[in-house]
């Protein structure tokens, strides 16, 4: 309600905000006092704010009343633009459609993710992992981001997809400037579109190489998938390529870092971690609770609908806020208390219903295994600087993390 005189309306979509705390205050604000909310966004684009778990599940429960099929993120450009990066590619990935085209586009990407086929990767994890934090050992000092966290998701999405080990840094460069476009660090020469069509334009490539031939990759899978009787356009071939690229390395980045962080702030709950190395896939569930790696999806209303009580009409944008259902005090006791024995935990941090994350499982491997490599192999860890957020609205990202820890000059044994 407006007349509540909710101070953050301008703020929930402008990048800035999230390089602080502040926003949790506002969606606590929200939850308590307006959980629907008419949003008046900075940029001309208003939308609907959904920030109770409860009301956050029945839109991503309904597909056939929350489209995601006309685009699920808030756009960044004014109003007044045409044409959006991502309008132009509704309704191409697996990310934006709806069923029954999401779910045949959503098997053809899973046959990568199955569980026997993650599970079946743990060694090499584990092995490039402890690579990673063996080479960052002797010097006793990193920055955990760009050293440690970003350089595992990078690698082994990029490993599923077939992109060549020597493309893989400029991958991680690539996602920098999609999600950072706000960041003058990231921000590249022409339109600010310009990311995009570059990741597009480098998977167009590997597409052409993979057309008609038996190569044993993601995108070969997707050059030559087929969907609804007939084979993939280029179109979608190239914006799946896009969204498995920006899920699998921005997120568990974030959680990677993010949980790490959230360790060393709470030095009584790492104790107890490393006393019991058996809690870690249950810290794994807080740590992502805890980081909410992406702050939100978007859905677009099919028609008119009420929710929260309130009266939702049809082509109106309703964003389903995940880190402020992942705080929700009606489903979490204590949200704000960082608990790695948290125990049910019923997070939304990889979405929930038809769009529950694709990655999910690989996500999970990875966070594990690298932060307990992390803790084995840099003795003494602590932040030694100033923690850096980038201006991002739709994931949650530490930017750099300074840290230091007692040098180990030689490599651990397997």
């Amino acid at each position: 309600m407006q007349e509540l005189d909710f101070p953050y309306d301008a703020e929930l979509n402008n990048p800035a905000f999230y390089t602080t705390d502040q926003y949790h205050e506002a969606f606590r604000w929200l939850r308590r006092h307006d959980p629907v909310h008419w949003t008046r966004g900075s940029n001309g684009w208003d939308f609907w704010s959904v920030t109770r778990h409860e009301d956050c599940l029945t839109v991503l429960r309904h597909p056939e009343l929350y489209s995601s099929a006309q685009g699920v993120m808030l756009p960044y450009l004014p109003a007044d633009q045409e044409r959006t990066p991502e309008q132009v590619g509704a309704g191409l990935s697996v990310l934006m459609s709806d069923p029954p085209r999401h779910r045949e586009m959503r098997r053809l990407i899973f046959e990568w993710f199955r569980p026997q086929r993650i599970n079946a990767l743990e060694p090499a994890v584990r092995r490039m992992s402890r690579e990673i934090v063996d080479a960052v050992a002797p010097r006793g000092q990193c920055d955990l981001v760009n050293d440690v966290a970003g350089r595992l998701p990078a690698a082994m999405v990029c490993q599923i997809m077939g992109v060549p080990p020597a493309d893989w840094p400029y991958m991680r460069k690539l996602v920098d400037r999609l999600v950072g476009s706000p960041d003058p660090e990231f921000q590249a020469e022409g339109p600010p579109d310009a990311p995009v069509r570059e990741t597009l334009q480098y998977f167009a490539g590997l597409v052409r190489e993979r057309r008609g031939r038996p190569i044993n990759d993601l995108v070969g899978a997707l050059a030559n998938g087929a969907i609804e009787g007939r084979a993939l356009s280029d179109p979608e071939v190239l914006f799946n390529c896009y969204i498995v690229l920006g899920g699998g390395l921005e997120t568990t980045r974030n959680a990677i870092s993010g949980g790490v962080l959230a360790l060393l702030q709470h030095p009584q709950q790492l104790a107890e971690l490393t006393e019991n190395p058996a809690l870690m896939p249950i810290a794994v569930e807080e740590i992502l609770r805890w980081t909410s790696p992406a702050n939100y999806f978007a859905r677009v209303a099919v028609g008119d609908s009420e929710l929260g009580g309130k009266r939702i009409k049809r082509g109106e944008r309703v964003v389903v806020w995940f880190t402020s259902a992942n705080r929700d005090e009606d489903v979490f006791a204590e949200p704000f208390r960082f608990d790695i024995k948290r125990t049910p935990n019923d997070h939304l941090a990889f979405g929930h219903g038809e769009h529950f994350c694709l990655g999910a499982r690989l996500a999970r491997l990875e966070t594990r295994v690298m932060i307990e490599e992390i803790l084995r192999g840099l003795p003494d860890l602590q932040v030694a600087g100033k923690v850096e957020r980038m201006p991002a609205v739709v994931v949650s990202v530490i930017k750099r993390m300074p840290v230091r820890f007692s040098p180990v000059s030689q490599s651990r044994s397997e």
